[in-house]
């Protein structure tokens, strides 16, 4: 599987520029051998699949060399007039930049889901890496028919991928709105006491038959913080506090150290009961000594039990929608990058028209580059290779060091970097 930024690029030339298409495989295949960027090992007896040509390659690579293979790209597709291949150009490589994006985003999504996710092309029944797949590239004639206009398949290449990137956005979607739910509920869980849900801190197993929980149309009992350093005097003096408090309605709860939340934090959690017109006098005394007054709580055995049930059932859908959402994401992309992948065959195609004309079949190569790998020093290989008898004009292009943009070169280059994430083994 190819790892994080790896980079492949896609070159193709005119076959009278550079002879048969066996036979500039087998030239650049010696040449980089010789450069020493690719070691003549073979890794697999893999067949170059392809229903426009029967040649049987065996890819070379080696893990620090650079992999080189035939990119299949139709020889015969559909285009209407030649001057609408210009616009249709414009196009698809917008559209690449769109597909590319969204293969991205689909896995970043899920690897954000399940880091351990493992993104796979679903090939003819077949189940492949990146990698292998363009090894084994060729175009999907029953669902973008050759008989077809190339635009229409290039349309329908793009309509599928936005339909399907509109589909996992609302999936993706739904599932931020439950997490958004579940984070409400934990909402201050990370709090002070001061700041946190009570229901969560005075649970029925705390707080016990809930006696000295006090709610009349003359009485309130509110929720006292105290520093546990001033526990003694506070339990000591807390009628003192304010004359309408009833006397020895103080209750002291033991908080287990589990549900106080990651901060530590030395408090002591009382109830006290007074009248209801003097709470906010109780409270200003209590706030000079730095003890805080919840006076908002109503304390209901049912909530707690209430609140847990909401909340395991929303992290029973949380985990339900979490694998559906990973399913979906690798799903997506494979079926993304294989839409990727023709898009970038149909680009070829057509540049390979406009450059080289009709009357001339055109070569095209993959090859993955490793990370170590000299550009510029590849470059050259294939420029040598491909640049020569171009009908655009080899010497116009190589001399222009100062730019790095693929379509000034004399030949076709196009390029694919399958994933941008660091995904775990």
């Amino acid at each position: 599987m190819a790892s994080a930024n790896t980079e492949y690029w896609i070159v193709a030339t005119s076959e009278k520029a550079s002879g048969s298409r066996d036979g500039t495989y087998s030239l650049m295949k010696s040449k980089l051998q010789q450069a020493k960027i690719i070691d003549d090992i073979a890794v697999s007896n893999l067949n170059t699949f392809s229903i426009y040509f029967q040649a049987i390659h065996t890819p070379v690579s080696l893990s620090d060399k650079c992999l080189l293979q035939v990119f299949d790209v139709p020889s015969k597709l559909k285009f209407g007039r030649l001057d609408d291949l210009v616009a249709l150009l414009d196009d698809v490589q917008k559209y690449e930049n769109l597909i590319e994006q969204t293969c991205h985003r689909l896995e970043k999504m899920g690897l954000e889901v399940d880091p351990s996710a493992e993104f796979k092309i679903i090939w003819q029944r077949n189940t492949l890496s990146a990698d292998e797949y363009l090894k084994k590239f060729v175009w999907d004639e029953a669902k973008y028919a050759a008989t077809r206009l190339l635009r229409q398949n290039v349309e329908l290449i793009v309509n599928s991928v936005v339909k399907l990137d509109d589909e996992i956005r609302v999936k993706a979607s739904q599932f931020q709105e439950l997490k958004n739910q579940l984070a409400a509920l934990s909402k201050g869980a990370n709090l002070g006491m001061a700041n946190r849900d009570l229901v969560d801190v005075l649970t029925p197993d705390v707080v016990g038959n809930g006696n000295g929980f006090v709610y009349s149309e003359k009485l309130n009992t509110v929720i006292c913080i105290v520093p546990r350093s001033d526990s003694p005097n506070f339990e000591r003096d807390y009628w003192r506090l304010n004359e309408f408090v009833v006397p020895t309605s103080l209750v002291k709860y033991e908080i287990p150290k589990d549900t106080t939340s990651n901060r530590t934090e030395d408090v002591a959690v009382y109830s006290v009961t007074l009248f209801r017109k003097n709470v906010n006098q109780f409270k200003d005394a209590c706030r000079q000594q730095k003890i805080v007054v919840r006076d908002n709580f109503t304390f209901d055995p049912n909530a707690f039990t209430e609140k847990a049930g909401r909340k395991a059932k929303l992290e029973a859908e949380k985990m339900q929608q979490e694998a559906t959402l990973s399913r979906i994401c690798v799903a997506a992309f494979s079926e993304c990058f294989v839409s990727l992948v023709h898009m970038k065959a149909a680009n070829v195609y057509i540049e390979g028209l406009l450059r080289y004309g009709t009357d001339t079949k055109v070569n095209s190569y993959v090859l993955q580059l490793p990370a170590k790998v000299k550009e510029q020093k590849l470059r050259d290989i294939i420029l040598e290779i491909m640049g020569t008898k171009n009908i655009m004009g080899k010497d116009y292009f190589i001399n222009d060091k100062q730019t790095d943009d693929e379509t000034l070169y004399p030949y076709i280059q196009l390029s694919l970097t399958p994933f941008v994430q660091f995904q775990q083994k």
